[in-house]
């Protein structure tokens, strides 16, 4: 663990500190993260006082109460951080670190809006491939232990375990809403008459006389499970019961938002998820327990207290989704337009404040996802009816799924779109000089037009090769915006549209045709490394 310095560039250079460290060669030579995690340059610094630079990326974790920064990062402050936070060298630090990480918008979910990864310390939180890689395995082993998925509404949770179940053949998905039940809801009292045949039909043998009665020599009560759950109960003959076994076939039961459940549901999934049992009834040896849920932070007035006993029967993970995740499993199924939007507005991805944790109308991947449903919907309905989608339409329709505010902000988005048009679009590839350039706003141009042409910039580009020229021409026009937040942004959406450009910038000896438009680039916005 390293102390976090709080000096200058300039201050660290008057005492001879950076050995004549060659920072854009550094940079250079990191270009391919550089587009893969825009960031802050960052430095490693010895007990020897030896500083090395590295680009990483802004998110860079939370500092302990003695203002220091996990081994791997030190955090070296300029001009311009100290112009922004003058106090910077107290316990302003983090702080200023929440606010690098609101105004570069970083790939990852908003945290400032809702801290995504769990509150308590020795929960792991994982993305969307480990989460994939867990319940993967454990579809592969009904008897191992069963899986809890944590995370904040509305990120996919559920979504990921359906996809896998159906994507591996996993069988049948039957999703238990556990915190909409009661105890009764899971079986239902069976008294024991002479008509023991109808036992025997559903797998239920009992010691009776020939009145019908059991041991005791008075009427057998037992708990028959509802017909939903995928149990048998055993007959005490090994081929009936094998039979009964293989007649379940194999699936997953999923139990949803389990720290919802009242305790007496919680209880009745105890034995279910440590013995695979419920009553006298076995759950199916080929099906698999997994659950998942909200965290108690995000709606604490409505949850139960969260049995200690059962979380220890599970193996739990918290799911921390990042956009740039969801964008790979987004391309072609949700509409191209929101994606765009998105790319360059990437902090109204989620934006459920865990203040307000009673909105139910808020931007998630599941939101944006139904958003997009929405309006083919409304395009659909539009053929039909004979009249014209328009911003307001859209943004009225895609209210209802994630909250007026962003659908707002969409909108505004769309009007802005539909005032570029093609000669503009192809002016910025052919003659940046004399391109059009967002309105002005202050002594800057307007954000979101810009963000808005810089979508239609990238989009019109998809589905074919960029030529290098056009490519330099691109990257003159971030460089006339001035705006290097902006500029970053576009670029970044730019190399991601066209994985060329991460293997065409001169790393390798004769492949170096987008290698122009970078170093412009870099040469302009250089303070941003």
């Amino acid at each position: 663990m390293r102390k976090l310095v709080s000096e200058s560039i300039q201050e660290f250079r008057e005492r001879k500190m950076l050995n004549e460290v060659n920072f854009l060669n550094k940079a250079m030579g990191a270009i391919k993260n550089f587009f893969k995690k825009i960031g802050k340059f960052f430095f490693f610094q010895t007990e020897e006082g030896q500083v090395d630079p590295v680009v990483l990326p802004i998110n860079i974790g939370i500092m302990s109460k003695n203002h220091t920064l996990p081994d791997y990062i030190s955090y070296i402050a300029d001009k311009d951080d100290i112009a922004l936070e003058p106090n910077l060298r107290s316990e302003n630090d983090q702080k200023l670190i929440a606010k690098y990480k609101a105004m570069e918008k970083n790939a990852e979910i908003n945290e400032e809006v809702v801290p995504l990864k769990h509150p308590n310390p020795n929960m792991k939180n994982v993305g969307r491939e480990s989460l994939y890689r867990v319940v993967r395995i454990a579809l592969k082993n009904p008897r191992a232990v069963p899986l809890m998925i944590w995370g904040a509404p509305g990120i996919g949770k559920t979504q990921i375990v359906e996809e896998l179940v159906k994507a591996k053949g996993a069988g049948r998905l039957v999703d238990v809403q556990t915190s909409k039940m009661a105890p009764d809801d899971w079986a239902l009292p069976y008294v024991m008459t002479q008509a023991a045949g109808q036992i025997f039909d559903i797998g239920i043998k009992q010691s009776l006389n020939d009145k019908g009665e059991g041991a005791s020599g008075r009427p057998q009560a037992i708990d028959i499970p509802k017909s939903w759950l995928p149990v048998y109960i055993p007959s005490g003959d090994p081929e009936q019961d094998k039979k009964l076994d293989e007649a379940l076939g194999k699936g997953v039961l999923f139990l949803d938002e389990l720290s919802r459940a009242n305790e007496a549901v919680q209880n009745t999934c105890l034995k279910l998820v440590n013995q695979r049992i419920i009553g006298d009834a076995k759950l199916g040896s080929q099906w698999v327990v997994i659950s998942a849920s909200n965290r108690t932070v995000d709606d604490p007035a409505t949850l139960p207290e969260w049995s200690s006993a059962l979380g220890n029967r599970f193996q739990q993970y918290n799911y921390v989704p990042k956009y740039e995740e969801w964008k790979e499993w987004a391309v072609g199924k949700v509409d191209g337009r929101i994606l765009d939007f998105l790319e360059f507005n990437q902090e109204l991805f989620y934006t459920l404040d865990d203040e307000k944790t009673m909105d139910s109308a808020f931007a998630s991947p599941r939101s944006w996802a139904a958003a997009s449903d929405a309006i083919k919907d409304l395009e659909n309905d539009a053929e039909e009816e004979g009249y014209k989608v328009t911003a307001r339409l859209i943004e009225e329709t895609v209210a209802g799924s994630v909250g007026e505010d962003v659908a707002l902000e969409l909108g505004k988005f769309f009007r802005i779109m539909e005032t570029f048009s093609k000669k503009d679009i192809r002016g910025v590839f052919t003659d940046p000089d004399k391109a059009r350039l967002p309105k002005k706003a202050g002594s800057s141009f307007d954000l979101s037009e810009g963000a808005a042409f810089l979508s239609l910039l990238v989009s019109s580009s998809k589905g074919t090769e960029l030529p290098p020229e056009e490519f330099t021409n691109f990257c003159k026009y971030l460089i006339k915006l001035d705006n290097a937040s902006l500029a970053t942004r576009g670029l970044k959406a730019m190399a991601d549209t066209h994985p060329a450009i991460h293997e065409e910038l001169g790393e390798v000896e004769g492949r170096d045709k987008y290698k122009e438009g970078v170093e412009l680039f870099i040469d302009k916005y250089k303070h941003i490394f």
